[in-house]
């Protein structure tokens, strides 16, 4: 046993004293390819002429689209699609390309980048992950002028691709937040969107969300059920590109333009469908409103306080002119219904007096079958609604007073989506108002 002992020691001696000479699996010493794949990553990232076209997915929300300009060793130029401030001013922020089981880029100072990933939901994001986001990628692979990296936490892809002189000069334009107003000011203002698809029995409903950075595509299936399916979407310098595609039916939605105030959404193929508009909503109304649907509320516009005009006749306008005379001289702004989950939901009134304030009455609901049944009615933990409820009684008693509603679209002549509350015990009795997220 001792002379085993003996041996296995003059073995690992023998080892130590022989190291260099050791075969290499890899033909390098791991010190060396660390170091060869941090000089990879840094070459790459300054080698880009005219910056980067960045695409970065959030687990949270959607997709949002950055330029890169990597000066140096440590300092990057940003702009980002998330507001219109990060759209048109450079940030600067250092960086880092360090070794943590792989060559990683670490943004180490605030930026774009850390406004997705600050947790308070400061930024838009939802506390306390903020838009599941990241500020540390893992370098996967380059393959032509594009990179390949992902989250280090959240697992969210970031590619990068080498951007034109063209494309630098449209990011330096402020191109990504004119492109996001466009649409914003196309969806006001076209509605019941819709594309056919072939091999699809029906139209197909197209429905854009610049707040999530969400796209919706939803049809009326052939067995009569109702398929939905959610991509993301951020801007580029060139058109709007669907980070996560959506397939239907075989075909993969990649890019949207819009070009003339005409809408085209292109796939994989480079096939275009233009998107167009019906008299009528496309879907019921079940399948777009409710509170994990496309539309999560309805009411009055903000700051124009405005219904929208209707082929019916409701006692409604005259329940929110009574409140709108009630508050006096304090502004009543606008008025809105929300689901905040599977059963509760408040009506909110907005108005002003030394600041802007917000009443809110929350109540339980049960939806089914079109049905909406309110219950339980609480004034807000600020006691706002308490405050002002001479001026909100009348409101608060047209809702309760009916509690019982069929929810339907609510017909008028621009074709535009109306949802309204038709209470069950009283046919005058019409709740409606424009949808919203």
């Amino acid at each position: 046993m001792k002379k085993i002992l003996i041996y296995i020691v003059g073995l690992f001696l023998l080892a130590g004293c022989e190291k260099e000479k050791v075969d290499l699996t890899f033909g390098e010493k791991p010190e060396e390819r660390v170091s060869e794949r941090l000089a990879e990553l840094r070459g790459l990232l300054t080698s880009a002429e005219n910056g980067w076209n960045a695409s970065l997915n959030t687990g949270g929300k959607g997709g949002y689209g950055f330029f890169f300009d990597f000066e140096d060793a440590k300092t990057v130029n940003m702009l980002s699609d998330l507001t219109a401030e990060t759209s048109s001013t450079l940030n600067s922020s250092t960086y880092r390309v360090i070794w943590a089981m792989n060559a990683s880029l670490v943004f180490d100072t605030f930026n774009y980048l850390t406004m997705l990933q600050e947790p308070s939901g400061s930024y838009g994001g939802t506390a306390p992950n903020g838009y599941q986001s990241d500020i540390e990628f893992e370098y996967l692979k380059s393959s032509g002028d594009s990179l390949f990296m992902v989250g280090k936490k959240y697992k969210q892809a970031l590619i990068l691709t080498k951007a034109s002189a063209a494309q630098k000069a449209a990011y330096l334009d402020d191109v990504m937040q004119k492109k996001k107003s466009q649409i914003s000011q196309y969806l006001n203002t076209h509605f019941n969107n819709y594309i056919t698809v072939e091999g699809v029995p029906n139209p197909v409903s197209v429905n854009l969300s610049n707040t999530s950075k969400t796209y919706t595509f939803q049809t009326v299936m052939e067995d009569g059920s109702v398929g939905s399916v959610t991509g993301k979407f951020h801007y580029t310098a060139d058109d709007i590109l669907f980070s996560l595609p959506i397939e239907l039916n075989g075909t993969v939605f990649a890019r949207a333009k819009l070009l003339n105030d005409v809408l085209t959404l292109y796939d994989s193929n480079g096939k275009a469908y233009q998107v167009m508009q019906s008299q009528e909503p496309v879907l019921s109304v079940e399948t777009l409103y409710g509170y994990n649907k496309s539309y999560k509320s309805f009411g009055t516009r903000a700051e124009e306080n405005t219904l929208p005009a209707v082929n019916i006749s409701s006692t409604y306008p005259t329940i929110l002119n009574s409140v709108k005379n009630k508050f006096g001289t304090v502004k009543f702004r606008y008025v809105n219904f929300k689901f905040e989950g599977r059963n509760k939901l408040s009506i909110n009134v907005y108005y002003t007096s030394s600041a802007n304030f917000t009443a809110t009455m929350t109540v339980d609901y049960t939806y089914e079958n079109g049905i909406m049944t309110l219950s339980n009615p609480t004034g807000n933990t600020t006691g706002n609604w308490n405050t002002r409820r001479t001026a909100l009684r009348d409101l608060e008693d047209y809702i309760l007073n009916n509690k019982t509603f069929k929810v339907d679209w609510v017909k008028n002549d621009a074709g535009i989506p109306v949802i309204g509350w038709y209470a069950v015990n009283d046919p005058t009795a019409v709740i409606y108002g424009f949808p919203g997220e």
